[in-house]
C-alpha cells in the first residue's frame, strides 16, 4: 500500500513517462518558463487522513495541474493540454493511487501568463499498525 510520499512519486513517474507536450515545472525545483510556449506545474495537495481499520489508513488529496502560456493568444491550446492531463489521471489507478473524476477546466488568475488549471481528486490506502 502506498504512502503519501509514494503517491507523490507515482504522480511524478506518470508525468515523466507519459507527458511530452510541454516542459514541467516541478514544485520546489528552479524553473525558467519557455519563451512563447506553454508549460505545466503539477501540485499534489494532501488532505486529511482517516483510520479505515487499525491496519489501514486512508489519505485523500487533490492533484492540481496548472497550465501556463503566453498572454494574448487565447485559452484554446491551454485547454487542450488541460484536457489531455485530465485524461492522463481521471479514473485511473496509478501505483495504488486511485484518481477520481476530474473537475472541469478553470481559468486561473495570473498577471504574467495565460493560466488554466484542472483538479483531480485522489485517494490512497496506507498500511499502518497501532
Amino acid at each position: 500500500m502506498p504512502s503519501p510520499n509514494d503517491a507523490w512519486r507515482a504522480i511524478e513517474r506518470r508525468l515523466l513517462n507519459h507527458w511530452t507536450d510541454t516542459p514541467i515545472a516541478w514544485p520546489g525545483v528552479p524553473f525558467t518558463p519557455p519563451n512563447n510556449a506553454p508549460w505545466i506545474r503539477p501540485t499534489p495537495m494532501f488532505g486529511d487522513g482517516f483510520m479505515a481499520t487499525h491496519e489501514k489508513h486512508s489519505v485523500v488529496g487533490v492533484l492540481q495541474i496548472d497550465v501556463f502560456g503566453p498572454k494574448g493568444q487565447g485559452y484554446g491550446v491551454l485547454r487542450g493540454h488541460a484536457e489531455a492531463l485530465r485524461d492522463l489521471f481521471a479514473g485511473q489507478v496509478v501505483e495504488g493511487v486511485r484518481f477520481g473524476a476530474a473537475g472541469g477546466i478553470v481559468i486561473g488568475q495570473d498577471d504574467a501568463y495565460a493560466h488554466v488549471y484542472v483538479r483531480i481528486p485522489f485517494e490512497l490506502d496506507e498500511a499502518r499498525s497501532l
